[in-house]
């Protein structure tokens, strides 16, 4: 089984990164093959400041083309978020505004992605999303922040939300408050075993801890 953990924080280090990590992590650990992919290592300052995060094309030069396609072909994504603000951060909004345009674009690539959907059903998606040490939107994250978008891309392609978390992010001056990391790495061992359930319905062997009814959440 594979997965794509895909890291959408803005810097190295943030809880988004040490999140998604100590899923990945966890999956990783139990037979999984992770792809650890962070978006905004793919783009140079000046495609920064100008990537226009409403274009749907994909071609040859796009930096994120690489990840759309491994994503379309995993078992399971963990996807992690930092949100600023009720809206997706630029890099996140690129890389779903491409996944959306694969999910429901033109009858080729939507009979594509179908065959991709039949031959790997049961897929599934971990969602992590960073909010401000002040907290102001944590309110807003679930009906229509980030992780909303998320939820509403993949949702069209079958990929089924298996769990959730929101952490916040350290205070310069202050340590993390909260388990984050530890509840994530939880999160990433469900996604392997529920992705293991799947896989081996489709006779493909799996790690022995999944299989021998060792794992203990």
């Amino acid at each position: 089984m594979r997965i794509v953990a895909v890291d959408g924080g803005a810097l190295r280090g943030s809880r988004v990164s040490t999140t998604v990590e100590a899923a990945a992590q966890a999956a990783e650990d139990l037979g999984a093959v992770v792809l650890r992919r962070r978006l905004f290592d793919r783009f140079t300052r000046c495609q920064l400041r100008s990537i226009g995060a409403g274009t749907c094309a994909a071609d040859a030069g796009d930096p994120l083309i690489d990840i759309v396609e491994e994503i379309l072909t995993a078992d399971g994504v963990v996807f992690g978020t930092s949100a600023a603000s009720i809206r997706p951060n630029l890099v996140t909004a690129a890389l779903l505004s491409r996944l959306g345009s694969r999910f429901a674009g033109n009858c080729l690539a939507r009979e594509a992605h179908g065959r991709v959907a039949r031959l790997r059903p049961g897929r599934r998606l971990v969602l992590i999303t960073s909010t401000p040490p002040y907290g102001r939107i944590v309110p807003l994250l679930g009906r229509c922040g980030p992780a909303a978008s998320v939820r509403h891309v993949f949702g069209r392609a079958d990929v089924r939300t298996l769990g959730e978390l929101v952490v916040v992010e350290r205070h310069a001056v202050a340590p993390a408050t909260d388990d984050g990391e530890r509840q994530a790495a939880i999160l990433g061992m469900r996604l392997a075993e529920r992705l293991a359930q799947e896989v081996e319905r489709r006779g493909v062997l799996t790690h022995p801890a999944l299989t021998s009814g060792r794992l203990a959440l």
